[in-house]
């Protein structure tokens, strides 16, 4: 279908991922939902939705649903995304260990199978905190949309940031806090290569996807 926008960033061939889970109130059943963009806009999305008996907050077809994703992209632009950036929400502090174990443990064996001799994708995983106390405030009002704050009141052995996405014109803005969990870098294996995407970057590119969502027009 038509796309009423998207976000233009010039980079290697990149796929972002969104990561998420629900629990039944019952606790009974646990809902894993993923998507995958296939566009270079980042407006068209596979999507997947997989559910497990129990409060179980791991991906269990996460490996499927990714070489099926990785499977449309390849058939759709003739070559494999050099760049993942994910963002998983639904993850306490408690639970980083986990998901660092598991699920980025193997979201890296996908890679090594899929890629095998061919150069190594980056992939930068990121956990997403929506439900935060902390507060933000500029000359007494609430901060532009866009305003990053990647120091002072971060934790100092964490890669992370808060972002403002909205304009907040009743309340007070409420920022969404980022942690990079996993970010490593695009490997040429047979050169040695490494190339990196600077925070900014990173920051900048969060930002523009926080306006995908298109049924919101404030």
């Amino acid at each position: 279908g038509y796309d009423p926008w998207g976000v233009e960033i010039k980079m290697v061939p990149t796929m972002v991922v969104g990561l998420d889970t629900f629990h039944s109130k019952t606790g009974k059943r646990s809902i894993q939902a993923s998507v995958f963009s296939i566009s270079h806009k980042f407006s068209q999305y596979l999507s997947f939705v997989n559910s497990s008996k129990g409060k179980n907050e791991y991906h269990d077809n996460l490996s499927q649903n990714f070489l099926s994703a990785i499977k449309t992209f390849k058939e759709k632009f003739n070559t494999l995304p050099q760049r993942f950036i994910i963002y998983r929400d639904g993850v306490g502090d408690s639970q980083l260990y986990f998901t660092k174990k598991y699920e980025t443990e193997e979201v890296l064996k996908i890679m090594e199978t899929v890629y095998k001799d061919q150069i190594l994708p980056q992939i930068i995983y990121i956990i997403v905190k929506k439900r935060i106390s902390v507060k933000f405030f500029k000359d007494g009002g609430n901060p532009n949309p866009g305003t990053i704050v990647d120091e002072k009141v971060v934790k100092p052995n964490f890669y992370e940031f808060y972002l403002v996405s909205q304009r907040t014109t009743k309340g007070t803005a409420t920022p969404t806090n980022y942690n990079v969990l996993m970010d490593t870098q695009l490997t040429n294996r047979k050169t040695g290569d490494k190339a990196a995407i600077p925070p900014g970057q990173l920051q900048f590119i969060t930002y523009a996807l926080t306006h995908l969502y298109f049924n919101w027009m404030g």
